[in-house]
């Protein structure tokens, strides 16, 4: 059997909201993003980048920050980069200085830690409907769903295995498949959810021809709802880690085929792995194991 794997080791930091304040940082585990509009900015002049974790003297170089032009649809006028490779749960000092000038900035940011505070734990044990998460928990009292290896397998009944519907929430250690749409769905307005250490397989309807509909394992919203033109979702601090993702129940159509559920359009269309729509961002995706075979393919 032909098959592809690829191991995602990725941090993606999404800022799809307007940004118009003078000095913006946005930090993750191991990146600190930052947005700086000083007066003068322009294209043939940088901001210079140094940074050093609080307390001590050596200051380290960061990769130049270059201009992002106005744009009337982005706003923009500013600059935009980022500090990576960083130790989670650190306080840093970061210095910007626009290049040819006296401008400078020092201000401090702190990556986020790796522990989440468990206030209460769940274990479901085996299932076979939907399982509805509606009680939230606190930043200092994650609510826990461990598995604990435990399957859902809805049998392509239930839209999804799981619908989160309540923040500071941590999903472990499921087994999740024959979900009818998707595999986890996040209602538009949650955050600082963590789905980590989950098995999730065959989810996905079926359209002409075999092929799948843009259904994710993991998805922040139906695609039905998407209008790439005004649709938006308050959404954001996701974290998917740790998971293995793989043949979803459709396949996707290549360049090279016409695809009868989109008129014949030749575009792929089909089965995703992972999938956020106009959210409000700061969603860290890394170390996950994510393949399929030929017959089921990803879009």
């Amino acid at each position: 059997m032909k098959y592809f794997k690829y191991i995602a080791i990725i941090t993606i930091l999404f800022l799809l909201q307007e940004l118009k304040a003078q000095e913006t940082t946005i930090p993750t585990f191991e990146c600190i993003g930052m947005y700086w509009s000083p007066e003068g900015g322009s294209a043939d002049k940088d901001v210079l980048v140094q940074f050093r974790k609080s307390g001590t003297t050596e200051w380290k170089a960061g990769l130049n920050m270059k201009y992002n032009p106005i744009d009337p649809d982005y706003d923009g006028g500013d600059y935009r980069g980022s500090i990576v490779n960083l130790t989670p749960n650190t306080e840093y000092e970061i210095q910007l200085w626009l290049e040819g000038s006296n401008q400078k900035t020092i201000y401090k940011e702190s990556t986020w830690t790796e522990d989440f505070p468990v206030g209460k734990t769940y274990h479901t044990g085996d299932l076979s409907n939907q399982l509805t998460i509606t009680e939230p928990g606190t930043a200092k009292a994650y609510v826990l769903y461990d598995g604990q290896g435990a399957t859902i397998d809805v049998d392509n009944r239930d839209d999804a295995c799981i619908h989160v519907k309540a923040s500071y929430v941590i999903i472990r250690n499921y087994i999740l498949k024959d979900g009818k749409k998707y595999g986890v769905l996040l209602e538009e307005n949650v955050h600082d959810v963590v789905i980590e250490g989950c098995d999730i397989s065959n989810w996905g309807e079926i359209t002409e021809g075999g092929f799948g509909f843009q259904q994710a394992a993991i998805q922040s919203t139906p695609y039905t709802t998407y209008d790439s033109l005004t649709f938006e979702t308050s959404i954001h601090r996701i974290i998917v880690q740790r998971n293995k993702i793989h043949h979803p129940r459709g396949d996707a159509n290549s360049w090279a085929e016409p695809n009868p559920a989109i008129g014949g359009d030749y575009h792929p269309f089909g089965p995703q792995a992972v999938m956020f729509l106009n959210s409000a961002g700061s969603h860290v995706i890394r170390y996950n194991e994510i393949w399929s075979d030929s017959t089921h393919m990803y879009n």
